[in-house]
């Protein structure tokens, strides 16, 4: 999707002759990347624009993409590991999961929990 984003964007921006700058950074712990966009300040109305429309032609906003805003890595893991066969790689994933057991997903994870400390007791 990042990739689908920046490929569209810069196509929006050289169709209109928008002259712009990408700026790629990451983090001191190296766990993240920022991607910066920046356009003249005549022209940032435009810019804001067509932003918004490369992020809608992308599916940009979709919470399928969404990770570790809701659950952090650690419930994450867990959920995947609790639940292999729903492949649980995001938000939107775990979050589907838990709407689909509704009233019945604290039962199921408490119970899913407790065959997962009997299968890691008879290994020991």
């Amino acid at each position: 999707m990042l990739k689908n984003f920046d490929e569209r964007i810069r196509e929006l921006f050289d169709e209109h002759d928008m002259d712009y700058a990408r700026v790629f950074t990451r983090s001191s712990n190296v766990f993240y990347n920022n991607y910066d966009l920046y356009v003249k300040k005549n022209q940032e109305f435009f810019g804001r624009f067509l932003v918004a429309k490369a992020k809608a032609e992308v599916d940009y906003n979709n919470p399928r993409w969404y990770r570790n805003i809701v659950f952090d890595e650690k419930a994450l893991n867990m959920l995947t590991e609790l639940f292999p066969e729903r492949q649980i790689k995001t938000d939107y994933d775990a979050t589907r999961l838990i709407e689909e057991l509704g009233d019945n997903a604290l039962t199921e994870v408490q119970s899913r929990l407790k065959e997962k400390e009997v299968k890691n007791e008879k290994r020991s």
